[in-house]
């Protein structure tokens, strides 16, 4: 995967880490420079693909980064890989079944 995809899987769990509610306010140079860093973060990953941005998401719901993934034994990264596959491609083909009611007669 491209550094980009790296760099948003990390952009990803700093901003993670920057929104926790409840925790003490820090000094103000230290809030403004995370207020940077998280604003910075956002950007670069704003500006992957949706796909990378999928791929990203569902790698920091696991908990993962494209180098943790990449240092994982070749079995293990195979099974990690065809689920993230599976779940962009149920985004973005919809689920399995067939939705109801998305269509409507409009003449009847």
């Amino acid at each position: 995967m491209s550094v980009a995809s790296t760099s948003a899987t990390s952009s990803i769990a700093s901003l993670s880490r920057t929104a926790r509610p409840g925790k003490a306010e820090a000094a103000p140079a230290q809030s403004e420079a995370a207020a940077s860093k998280a604003v910075s973060d956002f950007r670069d990953f704003m500006k992957l693909s949706p796909i990378q941005r999928m791929r990203a998401n569902i790698l920091a719901k696991m908990d993962l980064t494209e180098d943790s993934l990449t240092a994982l034994d070749t079995e293990a990264r195979q099974k990690i890989e065809e689920q993230i596959k599976a779940q962009i491609k149920e985004a973005v083909t919809g689920s399995a079944g067939q939705k109801t009611g998305l269509l409507t007669d409009m003449k009847a």
